[in-house]
């Protein structure tokens, strides 16, 4: 799956872009994820503390509260060692 972002979305602080991401595929993909485990591999730390996280923009607790609905679990792979991404990314 892929998508572009608008001029506004370019905009969005890194967060805002990695979660849009997400959210995005889940929505994409519902219909296989809804009901199962999904492990997200992520080199975006961030993300790890999302739902725990206090003081976040209203944008980030919507997504956040739409995605409790599935068993997420997030790990945080650092860049260096997502050699995965960083070979998708250079197709």
């Amino acid at each position: 799956m892929s998508a572009k972002l608008l001029d506004s979305q370019l905009a969005w602080p890194i967060i805002e872009k990695e979660l849009y991401a997400v959210v995005q595929a889940v929505k994409k993909f519902e219909h296989i994820l809804f009901g199962r485990k999904i492990l997200l591999y992520c080199d975006h730390a961030p993300l790890q503390f999302i739902h725990s996280a206090g003081s976040v923009s209203h944008k980030l607790t919507r997504w956040s509260l739409g995605l409790m609905k599935f068993d997420i679990e997030l790990m945080h792979v650092p860049g260096k060692l997502n050699v995965v991404a960083d070979a998708l990314s250079r197709l």
